[in-house]
This record gives structure tokens, sequence and C-alpha cells, in this order.
């Protein structure tokens, strides 16, 4: 019972300072630091361990895509191609794909609490459609969060891909019927029961307004495809911005002072996450306590999943989530399949989109001033029920 409490105190610990808004990098760090301290490393080793995490190439190039992710939305920002796009998608589309669209499209933005961008963007057409306050939350926290499933520029599914071992475009392929379940739920739970108001008309010059959201929406297709046909992810970002850069004509002085806005805690998290790793794996907790999980009567998926479902509603941070529980759940269960890894992942997410504690949630309601409880009547349901049956699909799969 021992190795379970100790290997305990670092994860509570983590999760403690995460609530208390701590970044999750730096609470990662401490609690490295905590593990060090219950496996009784030594200090040499602990250092030695550290200097391994962080100068590792893998650290290096996650770091920097973190990075590179936000630089792109950010020029892509500055530059009005992301308020173009939206205002392409406002006129090819029908009220009901609108309310979808827009907060996907400001949901693969990386920014914390950016529900807040895209709930005033969405509440005109959506008073159109007559939904309630609570219906409103609904839309906008759900249709926000589809980018976890299967957008390669994720930083979440990034994550996830390394610390499990599975490929990206392998863990998204099989997510790819996760979000065809999640949009048709979400699709039933507020959509289905309302006609497009007859005012809003879609602009019949559909193939000038393609047009223009295939330019607005370039400089990620591009990241992407590169990515596709095997260049390194961070190669295929730096190639990405510099088309950015070119195609919107933006000033060197413009584009250094953009940079001011890049929030840095978000990529110099991922040393701390990876110190973490390493740390657990070279402390010896996890081959002590693996003797009593297995003693639970469970199968390994399930304690891997039971422990996801309880970090990532303790955390509401999905990647600080997909740190703590991938490296247990890889030591747990062993190498893991896709489809396991993918299990695993929509654990951490699906508990961060209930979690009363996601700040995405929070800021929304705040917002709309709807009640929680009325928005969690929909939430809930509508992600168990989506949650349950991606688990049966994956499980064919595997």
């Amino acid at each position: 019972m021992l190795p379970l409490i100790l290997i305990a105190i670092p994860f509570i610990t983590v999760v403690l300072l995460v609530t208390k808004h701590v970044n999750y990098g730096l609470a990662l760090f401490i609690g490295a630091v905590a593990i060090a301290l219950v496996s009784m490393m030594n200090p040499a080793i602990f250092l030695e361990t550290i200097i391994e995490a962080v100068t590792d190439l893998e650290t290096v190039e996650l770091t920097s895509i973190v990075a590179l992710i936000q630089i792109l939305a950010i020029y892509m920002n500055e530059s009005g191609m992301i308020q173009r796009l939206i205002d392409s998608t406002r006129k090819l589309l029908s009220a009901k794909a609108i309310l979808a669209i827009i907060p996907a499209i400001m949901g693969s933005l990386p920014m914390p609490g950016g529900a807040l961008l895209s709930a005033p963007m969405i509440d005109n057409i959506a008073d159109k459609l007559s939904l309630n306050s609570d219906e409103k939350s609904f839309v906008n926290v759900w249709f926000r969060h589809w980018n976890f499933f299967v957008y390669p520029l994720s930083s979440a599914i990034i994550l996830a891909s390394t610390l499990s071992g599975v490929s990206l475009y392998n863990l998204i392929a099989v997510q790819v019927p996760v979000l065809a379940l999640y949009v048709a739920v979400g699709y039933v739970a507020t959509l289905c029961r309302v006609a497009n108001p007859r005012d809003h008309a879609i602009d019949k010059r559909s193939g000038e307004l393609i047009y223009r959201a295939l330019v607005n929406i370039s400089p990620i297709a591009i990241a992407i495809v590169l990515t596709i046909i095997g260049l390194n992810m961070v190669i295929a970002l730096t190639v990405a911005i510099a088309y950015t850069i070119a195609i919107t004509r933006m000033k060197l002085n413009e584009a250094l002072k953009a940079l001011r806005r890049v929030n840095v805690s978000l990529p110099l998290a991922i040393p701390g996450v990876m110190i973490f790793r390493y740390t657990l794996n070279r402390s010896g907790l996890i081959d002590a306590a693996l003797p009593h999980l297995s003693s639970m009567y469970l199968s390994p998926v399930s304690i891997a999943l039971a422990i996801a479902w309880m970090v990532g509603l303790a955390t509401a941070m999905p990647s600080a989530g997909i740190a703590l529980v991938l490296p247990i759940a890889s030591a747990v269960i062993g190498d893991m399949s896709v489809s396991t890894a993918s299990a695993v992942y929509i654990s951490i997410i699906f508990s961060y989109l209930i979690s009363p504690l996601h700040l995405c949630l929070v800021l929304t309601v705040g917002y709309y001033r709807s009640s929680i409880y009325a928005v969690y009547k929909r939430l809930i349901p509508s992600a168990i029920i989506v949650y349950l049956l991606s688990l049966i699909i994956l499980s064919l799969m595997r």
C-alpha cells in the first residue's frame, strides 16, 4: 500500500497547484521534485535527470512546436486572416452551421479561455434561431472543442502522441468516428429542433467566397500537408509562418511587435512536462506500485481510464492531465496500441470538458448569464453518450 501512497503524493501536489492556477509546467516541475523526495532519489541523479529531460531532442521539438503554433495563430489573427475566414464562413453557410463552425475556428487558436472570443460572434445568430442562454452556452462550449480529436496542430494531441509513442496521424485517424459522434450528438442536443431563419441569406458568389476562405486558411493547410508528407513539424510550421508573412505583406517591425503577444508560459511548460516524465520513470515508483494496482481486480486499461477521469476532472487542463496520466498509463498497460492510447486520451478530454473548473465553461456561462446546472443537463449526458460509444468503437478497432 505504501508505494501507492508515495506515488499519489506528487500527483496530488500537481493537481492542487494547477487548481490554484499555478502554471502547469511549474506545477509539474514541483511534482518532479516531490517524486525525487518520496523516492529518495540521489540529488546528483535528479539533476542529471533534469538535464537529460531538458536537452532531449523530443523536448526541444515539442517546445518549439507549441511556440510556433502560437506564432502562426497570432500572425493569422493580426493580419486579419482569421476575421476574413469567419466573414466568408458567415456568408457561405446556414445559420445553424455557423453556430457550429465559428466556435470551432476560434477553438483552433491556442489561447486559454478563448470561449470569450467566440461567444459574442455567435450571439446574434443564436438569437435569430431563438436559442436561450443555456443553449447558447452549450453550443459555444461543445463546438469549440472538436479540435482535440483530429486537429493536427492541437498541442494536446501532439503531446499525447509523443508521450504514448503512437503516430500523430494514426491517433487522429482512429478518432475520426469520435468526431463524427461528437458533432452528431451536439447537433441533436440543440440545433436539430430549430429552423434556419428566413432572413439569413447565403451569398450566391460562392466561388469567390470559397476562394477567400481557402486563401485565409491556407497557412494551416500548408503546415498540415507538409507534416503529412513527412516534413518535420517544426520546419512545416516555420514555412507556414514565413508564407503568412509573405502573403499578408506583413512588415518586419509588425511581425516582431506581434511576437510580444506570445504566451511564453505555454511553450515553457513543456520542459516541466518532460522533467516530470523522466523523473517518474527513473524513480522506480511505478514499478513498486504496479503489483498493488494489479491486485485491484481491474484490467490495466480500466485502471488507466479511471486515473484519466480523476486527473482530468481535477485539473481541467488537457496538457497537464496528459502529462500526468500517460506516463502511468504506459507503465500500467505496456506498449499501447493506437486505439488504447486514444481511449486514455479521450478520457482526459471528456473529463476536462465537463469539469466544473473548465475555464471555457465558466467564462461562457458567465458571458451568457446562464445556469450552470441547466447547461450541465445537456453537457454531461452528451459527453457521456459520445464517450461510451467511442470506447465501444475503439475497442472494436483494437
